[in-house]
């Protein structure tokens, strides 16, 4: 991913779009090939980076 802001972190807007596409593969039907836990993982990593375009916006993750 390109990073566009000074501090090679990425932009708020990039790790929004990567936490959607983590939450979009959360959301496919589950089957028997895929465990539970695999989903969390997604939804763990999606709430991750939500949190760190947060964070990039208040520019409080670059201290």
């Amino acid at each position: 991913m390109p990073h566009d802001n000074k501090n090679g972190l990425g932009t708020p807007e990039e790790w929004l779009k990567r936490a959607k596409s983590n939450l979009a593969i959360a959301r496919q039907p589950k089957t028997e090939d895929i465990f539970l836990e695999d989903y969390c993982v997604e939804l763990q990593q999606a709430a991750e980076k939500a949190l760190k375009a947060v964070l990039l916006s208040t520019d409080l993750g670059c201290q």
